[in-house]
């Protein structure tokens, strides 16, 4: 290496960067503490620990450097890493002499990967003793790591002083950026939503569709948004931005057209050289775009592709119990192979781990398949799921646990709790079945009192309680999470007309607030969030009992009718004469279904057949 690129890597070194089970059942595989690459490696042989107060304790009793490396089951570049640099014995021999090892997996701590990653995975990251980061990359080769391990540890020691007096200023504006108080007179505006919806359009690829340029990534909540805001205005453009993102993604080789399914992202931007690996969460979120275009349009190529989406969910990511596997690892060489040649090969492996957030994720996209192509095995087995998840995950009092098979003391995290309550708002919509809307309720409860900052107005990524190690001490409110959290809350409001829950949503709404900067495409779930904030729905509320066939039949062609602002609710007659109360809402006679808006409700509609012009009519006479 030459002086000047020694000097450079000096320099950033330097650089101080702190970002801000079921036990019945044999759900995937015994639980090991690290995985390595399936293919042959040497990194087992680093002296490999969990994260853990007690080896950030070590670390500083010993004055030792802390290496850290971010992984995941699915990631090519991370088993390439094992591979080569982390099998290097002169890489071994440093790390096991002079630093201590930290391997964590990304999907299982996703804490700790949304502080220390350095922008994909392998994430490799330099830490002093006490957590903070002194450099970090992704992958890096054999030689490159050598070079960091010993500059780095020769400038730590030289440096020592100067870099903890960094950190302890570091530490002190921290402090008072978290002590800071927000903004009352925040007002949220609809503004947002136009400029994220113009960045739909400006990022479109008028070509190969998508939003960017490489490397290119689905984007399915602005897909959602763009769906809306299409329902809303009849603009064609918008309509041709989805169909052209969707068509050309299914005709490139991110999706794959032998077993199904799509890979998580292009590297180019005609959808060519995916990277390989294939992830619930990701086939969840199209296998539900695709849904949504096939009831728009009504062209059959959709229903397809999500056919082709579900084929590969049900081969290789389904639990026959109930639950979804996490994700299946990249292979270059399998997924270049024909179908022929695939049939004589193992396929590439499969991460059993039974995550909470990605099942509640999968469980909401099946109840959404059953609904659109009437098919019922999908909603028996998404409430399979639910079931499973609270039966084996759900602890009284701290909430849904990570993956089955988690230790009792291990981590709890928000995004687990809300996408199972989507799922479980989901199961009450699609079925009426009052035990949905207690768990939702109980969970929404705990959720608020483990994770809510009542300061701030916003969700944490971890529970409150005492302050954790390193940059874990540092509380972050993600956007994603806290949008869908929101979401959530205001859909408990129009279940229960319990005004606490549109209070909490408009709370983090307006925390999530930027005054002065424009919104663009990566703000695509708060700008839906904001939609269903600032626009009433269309609300359609059954009236009758379960086991009266016109009472189910007046619930299947609500569910059945593509109304992207619509919220389903079933209501019994004497079971639930108090939320009818609060509705205002008769105890008819015969099944009913009412229309409401903001201020007034429909007549009774007593046909099925008679929903769809009923409400053109109640919308219409609404908006004049």
């Amino acid at each position: 290496m030459s002086l000047k690129k020694t000097r450079l890597m000096q320099i950033y070194i330097l650089l101080l960067f702190l970002f801000l089970l079921f036990p019945n059942f044999n759900y995937g595989e015994a639980s090991t503490p690290f995985r390595f690459s399936p293919r042959d490696n040497k990194a087992h042989l680093i002296n490999w620990h969990t994260w853990d107060k007690d080896i950030f304790n070590r670390a500083q009793r010993e004055d030792k450097l802390i290496f850290l490396d971010i992984t995941a089951v699915w990631c090519h570049w991370c088993h390439v890493l094992d591979e080569t640099t982390l099998s290097d014995p002169d890489v071994i021999r440093l790390l096991n002499k002079d630093l201590i090892s930290i391997r964590v997996d990304a999907d299982k701590r996703p804490d700790i990967n949304r502080r220390y990653n350095q922008g994909g995975w392998p994430s490799v990251v330099f830490l002093t003793p006490t957590g903070e980061i002194l450099f970090g990359a992704t992958y890096l080769k054999p030689e490159e790591m050598k070079v960091i391990v010993k500059s780095i540890s020769e400038i730590y020691i030289k440096e020592k002083d100067n870099i903890h007096q960094k950190i302890e200023f570091m530490n002190r504006k921290i402090k008072i950026a978290l002590e800071k108080p927000p903004d009352a007179n925040i007002t949220i505006k609809q503004s947002a939503i136009n400029e994220v919806l113009e960045s739909i359009k400006t990022s479109h690829d008028p070509v190969y569709g998508g939003f960017g340029v490489s490397p290119k990534f689905h984007h399915p909540s602005a897909i959602r948004l763009a769906f809306l805001n299409y329902h809303q205005t009849k603009n064609k453009s918008m309509l041709e931005i989805i169909t052209r993102t969707l068509d050309k993604m299914s005709e490139g080789e991110i999706f794959d057209r032998i077993e199904g399914g799509f890979f998580r992202y292009s590297t180019q931007h005609d959808w060519s050289k995916p990277h390989f690996e294939k992830m619930l969460e990701e086939n969840a979120n199209l296998l539900e775009n695709y849904l949504e275009a096939y009831k728009v349009t009504g062209k059959e190529k959709y229903k397809e592709i999500a056919r082709m989406i579900l084929k590969y969910v049900e081969n290789y990511l389904q639990h026959n119990e109930g639950g979804f596997y996490a994700s299946q690892d990249a292979d270059d060489l399998y997924y270049a192979m024909d179908g022929k040649e695939r049939e004589k090969e193992t396929s590439p492996y499969v991460d059993k781990t039974i995550i909470t957030s990605l099942n509640g994720r999968m469980a909401s996209a099946y109840l959404m398949v059953a609904n659109v192509l009437k098919e019922k095995k999908y909603s028996d087995f998404a409430i399979k799921t639910i079931d499973l998840m609270i039966a084996s995950n759900f602890k009284k009092g701290r909430g849904f646990q990570r993956y089955i098979g988690q230790s009792d003391n291990g981590p709890y995290f928000l995004s687990d709790q809300v996408w199972m309550l989507k799922a479980l708002l989901d199961a009450y919509e699609s079925s009426g079945e009052s035990r949905f809307l207690n768990y939702s309720k109980d969970i929404a409860s705990e959720t608020k009192l483990n994770f809510f900052d009542d300061r701030h107005g916003h969700f944490q990524d971890r529970p409150k309680g005492p302050l954790e190690i390193a940059a874990l001490r540092i509380p972050i409110a993600p956007n994603l999470e806290n949008s869908l959290a929101s979401e959530n809350l205001i859909r408990l409001y129009y279940f229960t007309f319990n005004r606490e829950y549109l209070d909490a949503a408009e709370k983090i709404l307006k925390s999530l607030w930027r005054e002065g900067v424009t919104y663009n495409i990566f703000d695509e779930n708060y700008a839906l969030a904001l939609e269903k904030f600032l626009k009433y729905p269309v609300s359609m509320v059954i009236v009758g009992n379960k086991k009266d066939p016109m009472t189910s039949a007046l619930l299947r062609e609500a569910l059945d009718i593509y109304e992207p602002r619509k919220i389903v609710q079933l209501l019994d007659p004497e079971r639930d004469h108090g939320l009818l109360k609060k509705r205002f809402l008769p105890n008819p006679k015969v099944s009913s279904l009412f229309i409401c808006g903001e201020k007034q409700c429909s007549l009774p509609i007593v046909k099925p057949e008679d929903i769809v012009h009923s409400m053109r009519a109640f919308l219409a006479t609404k908006n004049n």
